[in-house]
């Protein structure tokens, strides 16, 4: 992408570090929290339809809290347009950020209001000469999209910031979260059983005098 250095920039300017890695640690956590509550109270059938739904809240969840004890950030639940349902939105320095679900990395977040507002209000045109400084908007949106793991879906696959353009029709920035905070991958993919060996069991060693079966 042309213009992720740029988006890059801008992000790790008003983002802190530290937001960056509680936001890769809020989705583990809620990724590994929402699964475990689902399948430990509920049929198998009832729990795999619930967990996406539980997964969501809780990482909406865990991130609006942990980003609202960092100094400077703003990060309320807002509604959508007709006002049904609600979403984190976190906003430090010029940047405003949401998180949303998707299947990998490469796929795009579905169609909502609020996203292609936030998209047509504030992503910059990058100029064709980097000598030359894009203009700013009054802020920059970034969507933190991530995905579960194909072998462990405990963890997630992939947390990346994606910079949608204007028209949400595609990403003009990208920031790979975990690759970055490769250090905060605490849960490994569950390594397949191995068979377990007949062992040959110890010799019982008898008192002299015992007689067999007393």
């Amino acid at each position: 992408m042309a213009g992720s250095k740029a988006y890059r920039d801008l992000f790790d300017r008003d983002v802190p570090v530290r937001l960056q890695r509680d936001t890769v640690v809020a989705i583990q956590e809620a990724y590994r929290d929402s699964r475990d509550y689902c399948f430990d109270r509920y049929p198998e059938p009832v729990a795999h339809d619930l967990w996406p739904h539980e997964r969501r809240a809780m990482v909406e969840t865990n991130w609006q809290m942990l980003a609202s004890r960092h100094t400077g950030v703003i990060a309320p639940f807002r509604p959508n347009r007709i006002g049904n349902a609600f979403h984190a939105q976190v906003r430090v320095g010029e940047m405003i950020l949401t998180t949303s679900f998707v299947d990998a990395p490469t796929k795009l977040v579905r169609s909502a209001e609020f996203r292609n507002s936030l998209a047509r209000s504030s992503q910059m045109t990058l100029p064709t000469f980097p000598e030359v400084p894009p203009p700013m908007r009054e802020f920059l949106y970034g969507l933190i999209i991530h995905g579960g793991d194909e072998v462990d879906p405990r963890v997630p696959g992939f947390i990346h910031v994606v910079f949608p353009a204007s028209d949400c029709l595609s990403y003009v920035g990208r920031i790979d979260l975990l690759d970055r905070f490769s250090d905060l991958i605490a849960i490994e993919p569950s390594a397949p059983e191995q068979p377990v060996q007949d062992r040959a069991l110890p010799a019982i060693k008898r008192k002299r005098g015992e007689m067999s079966g007393t």
